[in-house]
């Protein structure tokens, strides 16, 4: 379902069911338990040895799935987990990894506080609501990539809002207080999209819907 690799070339496997799994460097397998009782589509590795995974119970992209975020030690123990509050599709760190921003289907985006062990706190838009959770929606439409900045001030993230000609949106967060700072809006559909590692470029796929695309870079950033 999901693979990671870490710092120390061990390759770590989210399967279909449930079940999470470390490799050696030699591609033995070291380690393995059972992290959820429903798919396992999105991991990430941490300097420290901890492994983060989120489950993904159902196909259902808006509706509460009782979805779930579990932090483990490099043993396997259970160090955290809770409810991540809607499928997660992408996890992003900055350097400290101690911010966790979560991608979430519906438009939602979030962060955890993995050394305090809060969360998940939404970045609210100004636009349309999310109505199970009651919250406006970072997004208007679904969120295709969310990156936070190396150094943990700000956050960068794109979405797709539905219609012809498709609309889309950047949006770049203040991350400590979730303030959005600036939008700026094309037209297309934006991809994956990546940051480099001083923050100072952004870059995204965009696909005109007839084949073909480009991809925008965004320099000097934050914004000016």
């Amino acid at each position: 379902g999901g693979i990671a690799l870490s710092n120390q070339g061990k390759v770590v496997v989210g399967h279909l069911s449930g079940l999470a799994e470390v490799f050696s460097p030699s591609a033995t397998s070291e380690l393995k338990w059972q992290a959820h009782d429903s798919r396992i589509y999105v991991l990430k590795t941490l300097n420290s040895g901890e492994i983060l995974t989120a489950s993904r119970r159902g196909q259902a992209s808006v509706a509460p799935n009782f979805d779930t975020l579990r932090l483990w030690s490099p043993e396997a123990e259970s160090l955290w987990h809770l409810q991540a509050g809607r499928r997660a599709d992408s996890l992003s760190f900055e350097r400290a990894e101690r911010l966790l921003v979560i991608k979430h289907a519906g438009g939602l985006l979030s962060v955890f506080d993995l050394v305090n062990r809060t969360g998940p706190e939404y970045f609210c838009g100004p636009g349309a609501r999310d109505k199970v959770l009651d919250i406006r929606v970072a997004h208007d439409g679904e969120i295709t990539a969310a990156r936070v900045g190396a150094w943990g001030q700000h956050v960068y993230s794109t979405s797709l809002v539905a219609g012809e000609p498709r609309v889309t949106q950047f949006r770049i967060w203040r991350l400590p207080e979730r303030q959005l700072l600036e939008t700026r809006k094309g037209v297309g559909r934006f991809g994956d999209a990546d940051l480099s590692g001083d923050g100072r470029w952004f870059a995204v796929i965009t696909h005109d819907g007839l084949g073909g695309g480009r991809i925008d870079v965004w320099p000097t950033l934050p914004p000016r």
